[in-house]
């Protein structure tokens, strides 16, 4: 084998080491970006369970979490500036993000602007978690 061969062999197995790495790190970089949005919706579909639980109704569900006179599916979140609406079967509720992505509480509920916190109207009410 002479010098040059060898060095080829060499520069071609570098190469294929770093096509293999560059794939791995964005491999990992894709799954560690889809888990953030799947935890997002299943820990406000925990919260929804919760509030579902201490509505006060006879029987749980997972679209009344207000504890007000009127239904709401609707919770606002806070610390994201997130609309979400709580659906499913008690008590694996289930949360998914306002479609109209509403950016302020006035306009989190099913019939918006001019939603209000724990509103006797379900079509105007909507919880608030911090």
């Amino acid at each position: 084998m002479n010098k040059g061969q060898g060095a080829l062999e060499y520069l071609l197995l570098i190469g294929g080491a770093i096509v293999v790495a560059v794939v791995v790190v964005t491999l990992l970089l894709n799954l560690g970006s889809t888990g953030g949005a799947n935890a997002g919706s299943s820990s406000m579909g925990a919260i929804c369970a919760q509030y579902a639980s201490t509505a006060g109704n006879a029987t749980k569900t997972c679209s009344d979490v207000s504890s007000g006179a009127g239904q709401s599916a609707y919770m606002w979140n806070n610390t994201t500036k997130q609309c979400w609406i709580c659906g499913g079967t008690y008590s694996a509720c289930t949360a998914t993000k306002d479609p109209l992505n509403a950016t302020v509480p006035g306009n989190c509920c099913l019939n918006p602007p001019g939603c209000t916190l724990n509103d006797a109207d379900p079509v105007q009410a909507y919880v608030q978690i911090n």
